[in-house]
Order: structure tokens, then C-alpha cells, then sequence
């Protein structure tokens, strides 16, 4: 059973997968592109971008807070003065406080506008600086290939050149 399974997997993995005898620069730029490990970084060049213009727009939002405050106290000041038909009575002890606050931006004067412009800007920044490393990457690619190439056809013509030797050293001799 097993072995019907690897056969047929086998199979379709041959049918399948594309068979290249020869890998074009373009395809290798590619496959660098996609399996390089700064590629991720634009990912998160867009996140951080998205992330801080929702910030910046937040600043149009009313922003809303709550305080609270309880004091006790072991004394307070007491009225020594005492009216007829009036009656003063001294502080409480303790006392409460609560505070609720909105605030609404209405004029910024170009901060919000300001800060998405930087933060498009700096996106921008990071996403040059990641093109030039690819762009290295390229240039090393292309190191590679065309040094690949070079070697294969020095092979190529050494083994010409072995061939040459060989047939006048066999000419040489039958002289």
C-alpha cells in the first residue's frame, strides 16, 4: 500500500513540477526576490504606515476622560461664629469629587495633515532603502550567473584544448 502511494505521488510530483535544463538571470532574480528575507519588511513598512496614519487620524476623534477623587480628613475648619435663627454647620469630614471631560479638536493648525504627510514620506524612505538592497542582491546575482557562465566555457575550452594537445602529441609521435 505504501509503496502504490509513493508510486503514484512520485507520479504526479513528475507531471507536475516543470523540468528546466537551464535557469534563465530573470528566473533567479525571482527566486532571490521571493526567498530573500528583507522582502517581509515591506509587509511591515505598509503595516507600520497604516498603523500611524490611523493614529494620526484618531486626532480628529473627541477625546473623552473620567477622574474621580475621595479625601477624608481628621480635621476640619469650624465656624466660630454662631447667628441667631441661622445655623452653620462645619465642613464634612470627607468629600467627594468627579470629573468628566470631552475634548474636540477643532482647528490643529496642519499637525494631523503634517504627521500623515511624515509618516508617507518615511514609508517611502523605507521602501528605497529595501529596493537598494535589492538591487544589490541583483548585482551579486549577477556575480554569480555570468561567473557560472565564465566557468562552464573555461571548461569547455580547456577541454578543447586537452583535445589539441593530445591529437599533435599523436601526430608528433607517428612522425
Amino acid at each position: 500500500m505504501k509503496k502504490v502511494a509513493f508510486i503514484i505521488t512520485l507520479a504526479f510530483i513528475c507531471t507536475h513540477t516543470p523540468i528546466y535544463g537551464q535557469l534563465s538571470i530573470e528566473d533567479c532574480y525571482k527566486k532571490a526576490q521571493a526567498n530573500y528575507p528583507l522582502v517581509k519588511q515591506y509587509g511591515l513598512i505598509e503595516q507600520s504606515r497604516e498603523f500611524n496614519l490611523s493614529n494620526a487620524n484618531k486626532g480628529y476623534l473627541p477625546q473623552v476622560s473620567l477622574s474621580a477623587k475621595a479625601t477624608y480628613q481628621s480635621a476640619v475648619t469650624k465656624f466660630p461664629v454662631s447667628l441667631p435663627n441661622i445655623s452653620i454647620k462645619g465642613l464634612n469630614k470627607d468629600q467627594y469629587q468627579s470629573v468628566a471631560e470631552v475634548n474636540q479638536t477643532v482647528w490643529d493648525g496642519g499637525v494631523i495633515s503634517s504627521q500623515k504627510k511624515i509618516t508617507e514620506a518615511s514609508s517611502a524612505v523605507e521602501k528605497q532603502k529595501l529596493d537598494v538592497d535589492m538591487y544589490t542582491i541583483n548585482d551579486r546575482i549577477n556575480q554569480l550567473f555570468f561567473g557560472v557562465l565564465f566557468a562552464g566555457r573555461a571548461i569547455k575550452q580547456n577541454i578543447l584544448l586537452q583535445d589539441e594537445l593530445n591529437e599533435t602529441t599523436v601526430r608528433f609521435h607517428l612522425m
